[in-house]
């Protein structure tokens, strides 16, 4: 979990990192947990992963990358910074240039600033939040998008470009982090009475006025995915075929 809190009980309730489910099927190291046993309460919004590139690079189209390199920066294994951009280019033949070794997105924004790369793939609603001039002032160019599809956003969608439905549930799988946005979940085994206690809680937050008015000022959107939903959610990606699972092992890697 990247932010969380011990309870009374013993529970532990928290936000975990989108990508966390692909670990356990994928055999990633420490991924010794089942996500579909966790309890997961809900999301406030789900992601759309946007590949964005500064203007002075020379690939201005999704099209271009398939003959112009665009460097992109990575913040590591486990990140859509690294895995996105790699699965794009075994998949789909594209043509990023990955630089590793960032220890954080503001690095790489400020590699973007400096011309040291020329591009990263981050969430719309972060591009929205931290850089609302670079949008504004079209200092960047949006090439393409992965994950549900927000009104204010109209690229191509990576998984539309796959040339077969193998390739197309691959890219899916392995950009499947966006369906769950920003989740929050507790520890298993939580007693039923206790999960539709926080449930609701969740969902009353999601409609309090004084949040909701914060999240507005953050440009954030809110568009949440209830507790049950994302349980479904989760079961359907760890629901991949095992040739499927195996393919995306190493894109993750």
């Amino acid at each position: 979990m990247s932010s969380r809190r011990l309870r009374r009980d013993g529970s532990v309730m928290g936000i975990i990192a989108r990508d966390a489910p692909l670990g356990p099927i994928t055999g990633a190291t420490g991924a010794r947990f089942d996500p579909t046993k966790i309890t997961w309460l809900g999301t406030p919004t789900t992601e759309t992963n946007v590949c964005i590139a500064s203007a002075t690079a020379k690939v201005k189209t999704v099209q271009d990358l398939y003959t112009t390199q665009l460097i992109v920066g990575d913040t590591g294994v486990g990140t859509g910074t690294h895995s996105y951009p790699k699965a794009l280019n075994a998949l789909l033949g594209m043509k990023f240039k990955i630089i590793a070794g960032f220890p954080a997105s503001s690095d790489v924004f400020l590699a973007m600033e400096r011309g040291e790369v020329e591009a990263r793939n981050n969430t719309w609603s972060s591009w929205k939040a931290t850089k609302p001039a670079w949008l504004s002032e079209h200092k960047i160019s949006i090439i393409l998008q992965s994950g549900p599809r927000p009104a204010d956003l109209d690229a191509p969608i990576a998984a539309d470009l796959a040339s077969n439905p193998d390739d197309r549930r691959l890219i899916d799988l392995v950009l499947s982090g966006g369906a769950l946005g920003r989740p929050l979940a507790t520890t298993p085994d939580v007693p039923l009475e206790r999960v539709a206690a926080l449930r609701a809680a969740f969902d009353e937050t999601m409609k309090d006025p004084e949040f909701l008015a914060e999240a507005k000022t953050l440009n954030f959107a809110v568009d949440p995915i209830h507790g049950v939903d994302m349980q479904v959610t989760v079961e359907r990606i760890l629901a991949a075929p095992p040739d499927v699972t195996r393919r995306a092992k190493h894109l993750l890697e």
